[in-house]
């Protein structure tokens, strides 16, 4: 008897300690922070003894009552490895120690590799055993996580493409310059307000958003039973009227016939379908063909070659989210037949227009397609249009809604050690500047304790040049939410970004990452490894009115001095294609360009004359005899010439003039 006992208690315990799991931040191939603190953590069986070691360093903890478990090793005087890490029997293998960023924000962050103007020739080269990338699972959820989902990546050309280019050219500078194996940490998603990037905690002074946040999730946590229950209903419905139909596995050989391409496909619903004949390249076949319509209200198919390859269902339909498809199964380079069937049971089949297939735009009215009309039914009666169920519930798009994202994919994070933060974001609020002013200060505070380092570096990128070019000089669009970005540079270890010269005009995502990737690594390897290197254009200090009219602006230079670059005779408009316009100057007689001046009737007109002398901004107009303020490149496109000696951007400026 005794002996079973004691046999089951040996299982028992190898049972135990077979259970133990390491986070997937220290997984095969992580990169950790070369740090005197680094926390490593994951699950167990709750009360089991932990112990972890990586290159001779050890250390013990014991799992908690849910079973999570915590040690911190030094690994400050560690090698580059590869290392294997243990936690017990389990183990992760190919493990380095160097830098380790993450990068996050929005849209600018999110742009993949692929998008940059020259990425194919650096990808063929991109392979580096020393450089690891781990994508953070998209997650938005009203509660803060405690599990991650991802997994670490070496560099390589099979996979840099899809990986954020801002973080793969920043993190490819920085293995340049170091040596040190790098490792990003990317959690970004496109079209996110900061306050979603926030922990409840920390919008706690927004009464407005917490409110928000609270009708969100209230709406949400009621929209799935409501979503249940139409999507029970309404195919009942079409059965009971036969309005119903299989959907085809692939395209009827049959007669087509021909159309005028528009989006009104039948007047009384059922399913009609559209052919057509596009090339494909080499990596529209590997990666997939972007397909995009509009909030289609009919169930869609396509067909690749004759057979089925993408579609969406009711639920996207009811949630009344935009059709977007990557389909590839089936596709071949060069010339493909595509066969779309739309579907709906309602009183019409419409297509949203225009819509594109890939690189192919369907607008309406423009060139025919071929057309087959599968089923038409008759029209409803208002007696079973009363009876239809109507899906009128609005899906929101919680990741916009304050904390979820912060909840889902920032908070499973901490406390990972961290070498430093590269953050682009603030498009989103471009018309909030005061509340931007107010957050981002408490974002970085708020990440800096989560992530047990108080003064956690922290680079971020300034809105870029967008929107058409202005003859106004009063006319200050984003200028206002770039003064608000420029506002936490009171934090310690932050730097702000100037690429008011990498942007393009009807682009707000330009596709030039490598001007911003190698301005933030030369502030971190300022800042965080004491390089000697510039990294800092000249910044107004103050203005000073002088006799007739002139104002001059004294500059702090930073051991560098101020120089006026020759005016461009043309800029960007979007340079993906190629498109760029001749740049017409507000002030055609100055060497600087874009400078402002203001009278105290409140009137803004373009200084006729602005120079350099020194390190000194001399300026005038004859509208404004005696200048009050004086604005440099206070616009959303600007179009200004100051620079540093070092080729950094001189920084937008608005000044009061003191006398």
């Amino acid at each position: 008897m005794k002996k079973c006992i004691l046999s089951f208690l040996l299982l028992f315990c190898m049972a135990l300690s077979a259970d133990v799991i390491l986070s997937p931040l220290f997984s095969d191939h992580a990169v950790l922070a070369r740090k005197s603190v680094v926390p490593i953590w994951g699950k167990a069986a709750p009360g089991e003894y932990v112990e972890v070691s990586i290159a001779g360093v050890t250390g013990r903890t014991r799992a908690d009552i849910r079973g999570r478990w915590i040690v911190r090793l030094d690994l400050s005087k560690c090698g580059n490895g590869p290392f294997e890490l243990r936690a017990n029997d389990a183990v992760s293998r190919d493990v380095l120690i160097g830098e380790v960023f993450l990068a996050s924000g929005q849209s600018n962050m999110t742009l993949q590799f692929r998008n940059v103007y020259d990425w194919s020739e650096i990808a063929r080269q991109s392979a580096d055993n020393g450089f690891r990338y781990f994508d953070v699972g998209r997650k938005w959820v009203p509660t803060p996580q405690e599990e991650v989902t991802g997994k670490w990546e070496i560099v390589s050309p099979e996979n840099v493409w899809r990986f954020s280019a801002l973080a793969y050219l920043f993190g490819r500078e920085l293995r340049r310059e170091l040596g040190s194996p790098v490792g990003i940490v990317h959690a970004s998603l496109g079209g996110t307000p900061i306050d979603g990037w926030m922990s409840v905690e920390s919008i706690a002074p927004f009464a407005d958003r917490l409110a928000l946040k609270e009708r969100g999730e209230a709406h949400m946590a009621a929209f799935p039973g409501k979503e249940a229950a139409f999507l029970r209903d309404y195919p009942l419905w079409e059965k009971n009227l036969g309005r119903d139909l299989p959907r085809p596995a692939t395209v009827p050989q049959v007669s087509w016939g021909r159309r005028k391409v528009g989006g009104q496909l039948s007047n009384t619903g059922g399913a009609v379908w559209i052919r057509f004949k596009t090339d494909l390249s080499e990596a529209e076949v590997r990666q997939g063909i972007s397909v995009v319509i509009g909030r289609p209200d009919c169930i869609i198919d396509i067909y690749i070659n004759g057979r089925r390859a993408s579609g969406n269902n009711l639920g996207t339909v009811a949630r009344k989210k935009v059709f977007f498809a990557m389909p590839r199964q089936g596709a071949n380079v060069g010339e493909n037949e595509i066969a779309i069937r739309f579907f709906s049971s309602g009183n019409e089949v419409k297509v949203p227009m225009p819509f594109n297939f890939g690189k192919k735009i369907f607008r309406e009215g423009e060139g025919e397609w071929e057309v087959y009309v599968e089923k038409e039914f008759p029209a409803l009666t208002a007696e079973q249009q009363s009876s239809r169920p109507v899906f009128n519930e609005a899906f929101l798009s919680m990741e916009r809604y304050p904390c979820q994202l912060y909840n889902g994919m920032i908070h499973p994070l901490h406390p990972l050690a961290l070498t430093g933060v590269i953050w682009y974001q603030g498009e989103h609020e471009a018309n909030r500047p005061d509340f931007y002013r107010q957050a981002f200060p408490r974002l970085i505070t708020d990440w800096r304790q989560r992530f047990e380092d108080p003064e956690l570096p922290f680079f971020f990128c300034q809105l870029a040049a967008f929107h058409p070019k202005t003859n106004d000089p009063a006319n200050a669009g984003w200028a206002a939410q770039r003064d608000a970005q420029g506002s936490v540079l009171n934090l310690r270890n932050t730097a702000m970004v100037i690429i008011t010269d990498a942007g393009e005009s009807d682009d707000i995502h330009p596709v030039d990452k490598h001007t911003p990737a190698r301005r933030m690594a030369a502030c971190a390897l300022a800042m965080i490894y004491k390089r000697d290197v510039q990294y800092r254009a000249p910044e107004a200090r103050c203005a000073r009115g002088e006799q007739n009219g002139v104002v001059a602006v004294y500059f702090d230079c930073f051991n560098t001095s101020l120089t006026a670059r020759p005016v461009a005779t043309e800029y960007y408009v979007r340079r993906s294609a190629g498109r760029k316009a001749p740049l017409v100057r507000n002030s055609p007689e100055a060497q600087v360009e874009n400078v402002a001046l203001c009278g105290s009737d409140g009137r803004w007109f373009w200084a006729k004359e602005a120079r350099i002398i020194g390190n000194m901004l001399i300026a005038s107009s004859p509208e404004v005899p005696r200048p009050v303020k004086i604005r440099y490149n206070w616009n959303s496109n600007p179009s200004g010439n100051l620079f540093g000696e070092n080729g950094f951007p001189v920084n937008q400026f608005e000044l009061d003039v003191q006398r």
